[in-house]
């Protein structure tokens, strides 16, 4: 399987601006309220949106957006909290399934088959530690280890993220090859402070508002982004091994 143009999707300021710096000749722009990149990784075409946390309205955007460009395949990527124990900061988990918790009951939707394994395949031979199995798409930030680790057990889910569900299911409209990829930024034992708080309306982290909630909980929080390191270069050096393969 050749992907000759390819869209990546984000969420956040910082998952956007780590992809856009690995293309050459980007050019960044935003139109209807998505934070688009465009350029090159080689011969390759490459276009990064940026949906916000929690992607709220984003599938309809994403829709319109698919109407009018030509994608041969699209990649959810982006950080995702574990919800299984046997994974640590940095790890690397590819959906095969994704379930919508935000749902009742639970739907899932699959991501594809092909599009999964390439990726899969691509990362082993860097990344032996990359594991592929179900994840779910959640309405908030979870922030308990209780709550993590019984939301895994209940569905058979490696990691929780808050965007890929409603992105495969448009991609899924379209007929468009989609995959997930994420990396693991929190374990599931881990308790975090209460981070949606610092979230706005429009899926925005607020600084102010997080400033706040470090301040509140300054241990927790200082543990979280100590342990944030190991993801964020495991984000970077993942993508960059799918744009060069």
């Amino acid at each position: 399987m050749y992907i000759g143009n390819l869209c990546l999707v984000t969420a956040v300021e910082h998952e956007f601006k780590t992809v856009a710096s690995l293309l050459n000749g980007n050019s960044i722009s935003n139109k209807n309220e998505i934070g688009i990149c465009r350029g090159y990784s080689g011969a390759r075409r490459i276009t990064v949106l940026k949906s916000g946390m929690g992607a709220r309205g984003f599938a309809e955007r994403l829709a319109d957006h698919l109407r009018l460009n030509d994608y041969d395949a699209l990649i959810v990527t982006g950080f995702a909290g574990g919800l299984n124990t046997s994974l640590k900061s940095g790890d690397t988990v590819i959906y095969d399934l994704c379930y919508c918790e935000i749902n009742n009951p639970a739907l899932s939707i699959a991501c594809d088959i092909t599009l999964t394994k390439l990726i899969f395949d691509i990362l082993q031979k860097s990344k032996p530690k990359s594991i592929h199995g179900a994840g779910i798409t959640v309405s908030r930030v979870l922030t308990g280890a209780r709550e993590k680790i019984a939301l895994g057990i209940q569905f058979n889910a490696l990691a929780a993220d808050m965007e890929s569900y409603p992105v495969i299911a448009v991609c899924a409209e379209r007929q468009l090859p989609v995959a997930v990829l994420r990396i693991i930024s929190d374990s599931a034992d881990a308790d975090l402070p209460d981070f949606n708080t610092a979230i706005d309306s429009d899926g925005r982290i607020n600084n102010w508002k997080m400033a706040a909630t470090i301040l509140r909980t300054p241990l927790s929080s200082m543990r979280f982004f100590r342990n944030l390191s190991p993801a964020l270069s495991s984000f970077k050096e993942c993508i960059k091994v799918v744009l060069n393969a």
